[in-house]
């Protein structure tokens, strides 16, 4: 059995919530929440994805040179993602990356609510933080999570 607040840690160092806007429709919205690890690490995502009962672990090839493969847990149903928000509200984050997880939580109630205005309002907002982060905790517009196969 995976320990609640390992999985914490795991996700305040390595997780990412993301939130991006379609700006060709302005109204669909891409919100997930990621783990990324190198793929030795797979067994990790493993276990996360086990505690968790939701998502899909992904292989990405980075092709930069002598990158190692690397492998990602990411939860993008909507419905899923309310098993991740009550795991953090019960083992909350304890590094910066809570400030990111409370904005990104806003979103994911106001894309609830249907409130597009204030969607789009919060995605901004994240993306002006993680641009003068000199390691971005939120993924947010602009910083596409990677391609995976």
């Amino acid at each position: 059995m995976v320990d609640a607040w390992w999985v914490t840690g795991l996700v305040d160092g390595e997780g990412c919530f993301y939130a991006r806007i379609d700006h060709r429709t302005k109204t669909s919205v891409r919100i997930e929440f990621q783990i990324g690890l190198v793929e030795a690490d797979r067994d990790c995502l493993e276990k996360v994805k086990n505690y968790f009962g939701v998502g899909r672990i992904y292989r990405w090839d980075d092709k930069r040179p002598k990158a190692q493969p690397k492998a990602c847990y990411r939860v993008q149903a909507f419905k899923e993602l309310k098993t991740i928000i009550s795991h953090f509200q019960n083992y909350p984050l304890q590094s910066k990356e809570r400030v990111d997880f409370d904005r990104w939580v806003e979103i994911v109630n106001a894309y609830s609510d249907k409130d597009f205005v204030k969607v789009s309002a919060l995605v901004d907002l994240l993306r002006k933080r993680a641009k003068s982060s000199t390691k971005p905790l939120v993924c947010s517009a602009g910083d596409n999570p990677p391609n995976l196969t």
